[in-house]
């Protein structure tokens, strides 16, 4: 098969997908064996160096994430046939172990119906195991995943989680924001195109390209990249404590990408039934305000150093904590040439951090 020219199309917040090109010109011909994007997130920017005929391995700690990896990146022939879609939105028998999100998430993200559906399409898609085996179901079934979570994100208002606001959608009231056309297709419809959109993705590039799902700094790979790649979550200088915490701002996709353990995950005190968060502790991302950016700056410095052979190239947003100049030094540490481009740049979601104006979207090479 032939590669897209670019990423499937994602409603996560802070994608690189429409930096591609910006951040491909930065590279050159910087990127030309084999590549590690350390913190993959969507994958937009692993799957673009695939494209470029590179091996490459990606890694994100947050499993649906890491699905999106498998089913976009690692995978290089397998799709989904139209007798697979069919059978995942087959409804079939009701599953008295598939009914969680309807239970427990009413009201919260998606009407009664909608909550029913999402639980039967997990079902449908554990069930592949029927007729699949193997890396053919491992990759479908990822591919399923991916074309569900979308589904998911495009039907949320601001394509997030982190508000219980069914209300927002379902309220007849004048709105300035959002896409309501798209709220109001079926889930079975999107699904379809998602599926669609994922299957034309699929392509060999003639290398062995592998997934993982790890935390950063605890990936251990015994092989060397030519070029290391990571784009941490982001914090905010103007906010106290305002991060770009996927787990968090995802936490209901995540529970479906983990569902059988997605009750003992679960933080049963919070209003939106959030993700515990109790597996972070050590953890730089829970660190008070005060001591933040020093302890940040040391996280960078241990994972970059694993990595300090290889052409290293960080992902960053101005202004931050730490700041751009803090990582700068912490480069010129590590790596005896560094370059930094920019450019400005305002994600959709991100319009509050200051003056949008003044937002500057960096890569920080170091060689």
């Amino acid at each position: 098969m032939m590669s897209a020219s670019l990423p499937p199309t994602t409603r996560y917040q802070g994608s690189k997908r429409k930096l591609i090109s910006w951040i491909s010109e930065c590279l050159g011909d910087r990127a030309t064996g084999s590549v590690l994007d350390l913190m993959s997130g969507t994958a937009s920017v692993a799957y673009y160096f695939k494209r470029e005929g590179c091996r490459v391995a990606c890694n994100d700690y947050i499993r649906c994430n890491y699905m999106t990896a498998i089913a976009l990146v690692e995978n290089s022939c397998v799709t989904l046939g139209p007798d697979d879609i069919d059978f995942l939105l087959q409804d079939g028998e009701d599953h008295p172990s598939y009914t969680f999100i309807r239970d427990n998430f009413r009201g919260f993200y998606f009407t009664d119906p909608e909550n029913t559906w999402l639980d039967k399409r997990i079902a449908r898609i554990d069930e592949l195991a029927t007729i699949h085996a193997g890396d053919t179901l491992k990759y479908k079934r990822a591919l399923a995943f991916h074309a569900l979570s979308q589904a998911a994100l495009m039907k949320r208002p601001f394509n997030l989680f982190h508000r219980k606001n069914l209300d927002v959608r379902t309220n007849e009231v004048a709105r300035s924001f959002g896409n309501k056309t798209t709220w109001e297709r079926p889930f079975e419809e999107l699904f379809r195109r998602l599926c669609d959109e994922s299957n034309r993705a699929v392509f060999d590039n003639g290398m062995q390209n592998l997934a993982y799902n790890e935390l950063a700094e605890d990936l251990d790979l015994s092989e060397a990249f030519d070029l290391v790649y990571v784009d941490p979550p982001y914090f905010a200088q103007q906010r106290e404590r305002a991060c770009s915490d996927y787990r968090f701002l995802y936490h209901f996709i995540e529970g479906m990408a983990r569902y059988r353990e997605w009750p003992n995950l679960i933080d049963w005190g919070d209003a939106r039934l959030a993700l515990r968060r109790d597996y972070e502790e050590g953890s730089p991302y829970v660190a008070p305000p005060s001591e933040l950016a020093n302890t940040l700056v040391g996280w960078f410095r241990s994972v970059l150093s694993r990595w300090r052979e290889s052409i290293l190239v960080l992902s960053y947003k101005s202004p931050g904590v730490p700041s751009a100049e803090q990582l700068v030094d912490l480069m010129r540490e590590l790596k005896s040439t560094v370059t930094v481009y920019d450019r400005p740049y305002t994600y959709a979601l991100s319009r509050q951090n200051g003056k949008p104006r003044e937002n500057i979207e960096l890569l920080i090479v170091g060689e």
